[in-house]
């Protein structure tokens, strides 16, 4: 008790300005307009102003499940998109409109948590695995062409092996074209890919678009990759050869769609006997 007096008495001063100060202010504010309004309005600003501080730290914090959201909602319209039947494929019976579907394709969304481009051999991490559907040898992609292909996979995490990978390739055509070749990672840059075996006889242009084939159980057909800067027809060789730059940018990948193939299996088991006889054939 004695200290609070202490305090008091040394302090009796400054207490008793700072007092009259807040009646001084109190009596300007309340009659005179201009210096309430001013008085206001910098409450105003000031209270605004951390209320949106406020506001962008709550959408920074809700920023994860907004993409999500997208990224599900996009999904869906890929699985539109890819479903939808050709104009050469007769609708089932049962259809209901242009976009009724054999259901071949699904897309499960998932976010990239790893991804290396410094590499020979490059790979990607993503936030999916086998308790969401994704298994080996599903084909990955994202809103700007072909990512890759998934090798490995747990309950809740999954390995794609980068198209930015040696062993990597993608069959791959010239848009507006029956033709297709074998499109692989130059190994340079992370931009430029090399379409080769196209038939030297194909009209092929600088700016040509180049297209998946659909001639894999990974990829559906008719998804953008890249176009085409340089064409090489050189006569000693059979086959034509083409420089592209990738839609893709595989430094700046974040989120994905994993491609859920329903005819994969069979696809795969016809691919094996084609190449059982391939190599009966060169023996």
């Amino acid at each position: 008790m004695n200290n609070i007096l202490f305090l008091l008495s040394k302090y009796a001063a400054f207490i008793v300005l700072v007092l009259l100060e807040v009646i001084n202010l109190s009596i300007l504010f309340n009659n005179n307009e201009f210096h309430q309004a001013a008085y206001i309005n910098q409450a105003n600003h000031f209270t605004n102003s951390i209320q949106e501080k406020i506001s962008n730290t709550k959408a920074y914090f809700n920023l994860t499940h907004v993409n999500d959201s997208v990224t599900q909602f996009n999904a869906e319209l890929l699985k539109q998109i890819y479903n939808a039947p050709k104009p050469s494929i007769p609708l089932p019976h049962d259809s209901t409109g242009p976009l009724a579907s054999l259901n071949q394709y699904q897309f499960i969304p998932a976010r990239v948590i790893n991804n290396s481009t410094s590499s020979s051999r490059n790979y990607i991490y993503i936030n999916r695995g086998t308790a969401d559907g994704v298994e080996k040898d599903m084909g990955v992609i994202n809103e700007n062409g072909p990512v890759g292909v998934v090798v490995n996979s747990t309950e809740h995490y999954a390995v794609i092996m980068s198209f930015l990978h040696k062993q990597s390739f993608i069959s791959a055509k010239v848009k507006n074209t029956n033709y297709f070749g074998e499109l692989s990672w130059d190994g340079k840059s992370n931009k430029i890919a090399d379409l080769k075996e196209i038939p030297k006889h194909v009209k092929v242009r600088k700016g040509d678009t180049i297209i998946t084939s659909g001639h894999s159980s990974y990829f559906p057909e008719n998804i953008d990759i890249g176009i085409i800067t340089k064409f090489v027809n050189e006569s000693q060789n059979r086959y034509a050869e083409a420089q592209v730059i990738l839609f893709n940018d595989f430094s700046n990948l974040n989120y994905v769609y994993v491609i859920k193939n329903a005819e994969q299996k069979n696809i795969q088991a016809l691919e094996k006997i084609e190449e059982s006889l391939n190599k009966d054939q060169d023996e």
